[in-house]
C-alpha cells in the first residue's frame, strides 16, 4: 500500500501547476547534474525533444503514476505495473535526477531513484513469494473434462488398498 501511496503522491505532484507551462520539464532538464558527456548528450536530446511540451509530458506522468498507484492498490494486472513503475522510476534517475549527480564527483547521495526501483523489485519478489507458497488446487472442484473419464477408468481398474474383513 505504501508504493500505491508512494505513487499516487506522483501523480498529484505532476498535477501542481508549476509543471503545467510548456517549457517547464525542458528547464528541469537543462539543470540536471550530469557530469558525464555520454549522460550530458542524452539529457540534453531529451531536453529538447520536450521543449515546448511541459504541460502533456506532465499530464502523461500524472495519468501513469496514477494507474500505477491504482493498479497496485488494487492488485490489478500488479506485476505488469511494477515492472513499468520500475522503468518509469529508471528513467526518472536517469533524466530527471542525472543519477544523482554522482557522476560530477561532488554528489553526496545517489537521490530517491534507486530506492523507488529496490522498492518495486522487493515488491515483485514478495508478490512472487506469496503467489509460490499458495496451495495447489488439487482435489478442488471438479477434474477437467479430459481428465475425468481417464480418472474413473483408472479408480475403477485399480486394486482395491482396503484391508480384506473376510478374513484370509
Amino acid at each position: 500500500m505504501v508504493f500505491a501511496v508512494l505513487w499516487g503522491g506522483f501523480a498529484v505532484l505532476w498535477l501542481l501547476p508549476v509543471n503545467h507551462s510548456a517549457g517547464t520539464i525542458h528547464d528541469a532538464l537543462g539543470n540536471v547534474p550530469t557530469g558525464a558527456g555520454w549522460l550530458t548528450s542524452l539529457v540534453g536530446d531529451a531536453a529538447s525533444a520536450a521543449a515546448d511540451h511541459g504541460t502533456i509530458i506532465a499530464l502523461a506522468l500524472a495519468a501513469v503514476s496514477g494507474l500505477i498507484a491504482f493498479a497496485v492498490a488494487r492488485d490489478w494486472h500488479m506485476r505488469t505495473f511494477l515492472w513499468i513503475s520500475i522503468a518509469v522510476a529508471a528513467a526518472f534517475w536517469t533524466f530527471g535526477q542525472g543519477f544523482g549527480g554522482v557522476l560530477t564527483g561532488q554528489a553526496t547521495d545517489v537521490n530517491t531513484g534507486p530506492l523507488i526501483l529496490i522498492a518495486g523489485l522487493l515488491l515483485g519478489a514478495s508478490r512472487v513469494a506469496r503467489e509460490l507458497r499458495k496451495p495447489a488446487s488439487c482435489g478442488e472442484g471438479p477434474p477437467a473434462p479430459d481428465v475425468a473419464p481417464r480418472l474413473a477408468q483408472r479408480q475403477a481398474t485399480a486394486p482395491s488398498k482396503r484391508p480384506s474383513t473376510t478374513g484370509p
